[in-house]
């Protein structure tokens, strides 16, 4: 035996009453829900317009020397002229380099941490000249498992009095 499916006629005007209660309650505060999904979408879609702060992360994790100190001083420098980026991360895991080029980095260092805050963080080493690059920082952090310090590095700087 075949069930048939009854269909009722409803009249508009007693629309209401045949809604179930959850029905009426949307009904009866649809303008408050498109109010609120409305500012949801407008804050969401406002917060991509709304320029965030731009840290920077710098990796140094080789031995420094004639062949990267351009691109190293470079990258520090344009770092510091980006008015973009509010503060820069150093992230070494080196065993240092050569004298000359590694003074080169650490004043480059000093002249970005005027105008911005400077962070290293140090992995399993900073060793000599990276370790000295690091004291151009603002902050230095570091595990108690990592190998710091033993500047090597000895670096004469020329006098700028009269001779």
């Amino acid at each position: 035996m075949k069930k048939r499916w009854r269909m009722k006629k409803l009249r508009l005007d007693k629309l209401g009453k045949n809604l179930m209660p959850v029905q009426k309650h949307f009904r009866k505060y649809a303008e408050l829900y498109l109010i609120v999904l409305g500012l949801l979408v407008g804050f969401w879609i406002s917060s991509s317009f709304i320029p965030q702060p731009i840290i920077a992360l710098v990796h140094l994790e080789t031995s420094m020397g004639e062949n990267n100190v351009d691109e190293i001083v470079n990258t520090l420098r344009a770092l510091k002229d980006n008015r973009t980026i509010q503060a820069v991360v150093l992230s070494i895991n080196s065993p240092g380099g050569e004298a000359s080029s590694v003074e080169e980095i650490y004043l480059t260092l000093v002249e970005l941490r005027e105008k911005k805050p400077v962070v290293v963080n140090i992995g399993n080493l900073a060793a000599s000249g990276a370790y000295y690059i690091s004291a151009g920082a603002n902050y230095i952090f570091a595990k108690p498992s990592s190998n710091v310090g033993g500047i090597g590095v000895i670096s004469v700087l020329p006098e700028s009095g009269p001779t």
